[in-house]
C-alpha cells in the first residue's frame, strides 16, 4: 500500500517450509494446469533479508488456461489482481493473508521461466537450492 512502511525480516528458515504449506492445496487445485511451481523472490533466497511476504510463480502452458486457473485458485480464497505493472503475468493474492501467487502464462521455453527454473525451489522439493556465489 503506498504510504505504508515497508518491513523487512531477517531470512527465516521457515520460509521454505511455509512456501511448501502454501503450494500443496494450489497444486491439488490446478492439477496439471500447473506445470510448476515455484518459490521466487526475496524470500526464496538462503540467508537473505526480505519482506516477509511468500511470492511464487505458477506456470502454466497457455494464457488460454488462465480463466480455470482463477475459477480453481478463487475457492482457496486468491483474488485476481491483475498484472500489478509486470506484462506477461497475472498475479492472485489471497485475500486473509500475507502472502501472494503470481501466475506466468508462458510455455516453459521462454528465458524468464528457464531463469527461474535454475534458481528457485519448486513445490515438492525438500530444499532450497544453494545461495548463489559471487565471482
Amino acid at each position: 500500500m503506498p504510504g505504508q512502511p515497508v518491513h523487512i525480516a531477517d531470512y527465516d528458515p521457515q520460509w521454505p517450509v511455509t512456501f511448501q504449506q502454501i503450494c500443496g492445496p494450489i497444486t491439488a487445485a490446478l492439477g496439471p494446469l500447473a506445470q510448476r511451481i515455484e518459490h521466487v523472490g526475496s524470500t526464496a533466497v538462503p540467508g537473505l533479508a526480505a519482506k516477509p511476504i511468500i511470492d511464487l510463480d505458477v506456470v502454466i502452458a497457455t494464457r488460454s488456461d488462465l480463466p480455470a486457473v482463477t475459477a480453481r485458485l478463487r475457492p482457496l480464497g486468491y483474488q485476481p489482481e491483475g498484472d500489478l505493472g509486470v506484462v506477461g503475468r497475472e498475479a492472485s493474492i489471497p485475500l486473509r493473508a500475507r502472502r501472494r501467487t503470481t501466475s506466468m502464462y508462458a510455455p516453459p521455453t521462454t528465458p524468464r521461466w528457464q531463469a527461474i527454473s535454475r534458481s528457485a525451489m519448486s513445490c515438492g522439493a525438500t530444499q532450497a537450492p544453494p545461495a548463489p556465489t559471487r565471482s
